[in-house]
């Protein structure tokens, strides 16, 4: 989904990108609609504008965990 998305069934909200200081204040995963959502659009992607630099390798994790990652191109089936 992106960002400032409609979600296409009745009474879901518009997806927007939020900050974690103000998850408490959110009512629902609806919080913003289509007719409230404009109130938001000034606010943007600040929320963020940090994402990108708090990206980890999970190398370590895999590791620590004994999983083999997959071959390059090949995608490991769950099931």
């Amino acid at each position: 989904m992106g960002l400032d998305a409609a979600r296409a069934r009745p009474g879901l909200g518009i997806s927007v990108p939020v900050a974690w200081d103000e998850l408490n204040d959110l009512t629902s995963g609806a919080h913003w609609t289509v007719a409230s959502a404009a109130t938001r659009f000034p606010i943007g992607n600040t929320p963020l504008a940090e994402y990108e630099s708090s990206a980890a390798q999970i190398n370590e994790a895999i590791e620590v965990l004994g999983l083999r990652r997959p071959a390059p191109g090949r995608c490991r089936k769950t099931r």
